[in-house]
């Protein structure tokens, strides 16, 4: 299965091309960021840090998260 990938369209691309695997991986270090980030934020509220924040500003966040993630998804499985 994996050799099968390997032989695909889109994997050729990636390993040819001279700036598609440092954009994927670009791409997918600042998702990681974001999720990362966002996410210990978040958890450090929670422990009692940031008392003058609101907890509704992490909640407005979520949509920003879940678009990291699947940034993150996609660009993880391109690079495999």
């Amino acid at each position: 299965m994996l050799t099968a990938l390997e032989t695909t369209s889109l994997a050729i691309w990636v390993g040819e091309s001279l700036w598609a695997y440092p954009a994927l991986l670009a791409c997918h270090i600042v998702g990681l960021a974001i999720v990362v980030g966002l996410l210990s934020m978040r958890d450090l509220k929670l422990l009692g840090f940031f008392e003058g924040v609101d907890f509704r500003i992490f909640s407005d966040l979520i949509p920003l998260v879940i678009a990291a993630f699947c940034l993150n998804a996609l660009s993880g499985f391109l690079l495999f």
